[in-house]
């Protein structure tokens, strides 16, 4: 984002409140290189967070107001910062219109959408044909490049799986959890809050009895899962963010809004079945935790990386 500006003088209509509002709108919270974050930019981005916060008591309000400004504002200095790599390292990642033909193509095999229909839903929101193959490319090239400079670094290593699935196993019963989940899966940030609010009113129906199944072969992403059932599985088997909200709930249960790597998630929870103590020195055990390995893994290894994004860049932060 490369932005100019330009003062309009107009005091006969502007009051001087309505002027102090404005430049607070206007503040500058960030620059990273030759880019800025304004604090409305900010806000608009943390809108979804700051809605949860209403009804506060007024000092709580404020204290928990500030925390999700921060929080989102490093996570925005962070995209810009990948944005920048992206743009250093373009010719490395070289992703051909064929790969994002094939990748269109998969979209709308898990959409079940043709290629008219997927148009017409883009255009509905704004979005021509080339914008979308364009932010496509921008996913891929941020796939490619996280694999380039992150998870091409991390490598497993058995002693640490097995003192990892030792200390998921010490201090709980074991269990399988037998669930069903309802996938969206939004294509662009554009798509993410029409959908957000599509799946909270789907949550409210079946919270009034509508059938799971029948509302996840109709809306999920996921056209391979029959109504949805994931069948059962144990600790380990399942991205964290899935695996921790399923956890929380009661068989006959159905989840928030939850995000993982793949979208956002209804999961209803089904039965639980105890298991047995389990031995950790055997492969065919501790391997089941190599997903959770993994995704701790990439979480610090993404950290390290940012770190050094940030250190070799122009960063200031006014907030």
């Amino acid at each position: 984002m490369r932005c100019s500006f330009k003062l309009i003088v107009a005091f006969s209509l502007l009051s001087a409140t309505a002027l102090a509002q404005r430049k607070v709108a206007d503040k500058i919270v960030a620059i990273i290189e030759s880019d800025i974050i304004t604090l409305s930019e900010l806000e608009e981005k943390a809108n979804p967070l700051l809605d949860t916060l209403k009804g506060l008591p007024e000092k709580e309000f404020h204290e928990r107001y500030n925390a999700v400004l921060k929080r989102v504002l490093e996570e925005a200095i962070s995209e810009k910062l990948i944005d920048e790599a992206i743009v250093e390292n373009r010719q490395q990642l070289n992703i051909s219109d064929a790969e994002i033909d094939q990748a269109i193509n998969e979209v709308q095999r898990l959409n079940n959408l043709s290629r008219e229909q997927l148009q017409s839903a883009l255009y509905s929101q704004g979005i021509t044909w080339s914008e979308y193959r364009e932010q496509i490319k921008t996913q891929m090239e941020r796939s490619r490049l996280m694999q380039m400079k992150v998870q091409s670094k991390i490598q497993f290593n058995e002693e640490e799986l097995e003192q990892l699935c030792r200390d998921k196993t010490a201090a709980e019963k074991q269990y399988q959890t037998c669930a069903a989940h309802i996938l969206f899966a939004p294509q662009s940030s554009t798509e993410q809050q029409a959908i957000q609010k599509q799946a909270e009113s789907i949550r409210q129906e079946l919270l009034k009895g509508a059938d799971f199944a029948t509302y996840a072969d109709k809306y999920s992403a996921d056209k391979a899962s029959q109504g949805g059932a994931l069948g059962c599985f144990s600790s380990g088997e399942m991205v964290q963010e899935f695996e921790h909200a399923a956890a929380k709930l009661k068989p006959g249960e159905i989840s928030p809004l939850v995000q993982t790597q793949f979208g956002f998630h209804l999961i209803k929870v089904f039965k639980r079945i105890e298991q047995g103590a389990i031995d950790c020195k055997k492969p065919q055990e501790y391997q089941r935790y190599q997903q959770e390995y993994f995704q701790n893994a990439m979480q610090s290894q993404t950290l390290l990386w940012l770190n050094e994004l940030r250190e070799k860049s122009h960063v200031e932060v006014f907030l």
